[in-house]
């Protein structure tokens, strides 16, 4: 009896997963975000194939030239090569926003879901220091602990993870708190599954999903603050190609040399509409059910 339960839940599981496929292929936004962030990939992994010259090789010669045969984007006011410069800060910009947010995810969902499991002392304890670092700004606590760091790019991860988990542990924390009440994870408990697998196996898989939608626009947000702190100089240092830092690096020819600030904050568009269009997509899929 118990051989043909499984096989019947095993065959009913196919025909499931084919139409969660074609769901999300129907989804334009999820399509059109997944190809989007595709191609970004593929130019991180393919910048040193495909850049036609070296990002940090400067020629004064060919100093601020506007886009050409040569040079498609033009060049900057060290002459170096703004495509190529734009393909290698792909992946530092990719690697920022994925890192410092896929890393807070699993902190804040560990610290948010158990602290909303098990409430009491622990909670309040978890709330009071969320609730601290809430308090302050999100860039204006950025910017301390850069500057308490030192700047630089490993500095730069250090102060997006310390902030970015808060947002995520509160998210949990709600989502649990409504979920532990439920019948499904009542009827877990009362058949003496103990807390590690309720909360693992019961509740997170069905709260994880705005969590998951959230954190398509934290890497936006993660990029966009990576960006910002290079722009000021506590990021990535030079001559590393960055895109903020490609946008401080051109402020003085803004109105002189429009494809230098262009282009790169072309870039940060792209990626930022990809994963936009990632999470819009998601949202209807992941959206968690209660009734």
């Amino acid at each position: 009896m118990i051989v043909q339960e499984r096989a019947a839940g095993t065959v009913g599981t196919r025909p499931a997963r084919r139409s969660t496929v074609r769901g999300w292929l129907r989804s334009p936004s999820l399509v059109v975000g997944l190809a989007l962030v595709l191609g970004v990939l593929a130019v991180a992994v393919l910048a040193p194939v495909v850049a036609p010259y070296n990002p940090i090789k400067q020629n004064y010669g060919v100093a601020v030239q506007p886009p050409s045969a040569a040079h498609l984007l033009g060049t900057d006011k060290f002459g170096r090569d703004q495509l190529s410069r734009i393909l290698y800060g792909t992946r530092i910009d990719l690697a920022v926003g994925l890192i410092c947010t896929f890393i807070p995810l699993l902190i804040g969902v560990g610290v948010g879901a158990v602290s909303g499991y098990y409430g009491g002392v622990m909670d309040t304890l978890f709330m009071r220091i969320i609730d601290v670092q809430v308090a302050f700004p999100f860039y204006v606590l950025l910017i301390a602990i850069v500057a308490v760091l030192g700047p630089g790019l490993i500095n730069m991860y250090y102060a997006l993870i310390l902030v970015g988990w808060v947002a995520f542990a509160r998210l949990i924390r709600g989502e649990i708190l409504v979920a532990k009440q439920l019948e499904y994870a009542l009827a877990a408990r009362a058949i003496g599954c103990g807390d590690a697998r309720v909360i693992a196996r019961h509740l997170l898989p069905n709260v994880i999903g705005p969590a998951v939608v959230f954190a398509m626009s934290a890497v936006v947000l993660n990029i966009l603050a990576g960006a910002s702190l290079s722009f000021l100089g506590l990021g990535v240092q030079p001559p590393i190609p960055e895109w903020g830092a490609m946008i401080a690096e051109s402020r003085e020819y803004v109105m002189t040399a429009w494809w230098l600030p262009a282009f790169p904050g072309l870039a940060i568009t792209v990626v930022g509409i990809a994963f936009s269009l990632i999470g819009d997509g998601l949202s209807g899929f992941l959206r968690p059910r209660r009734s």
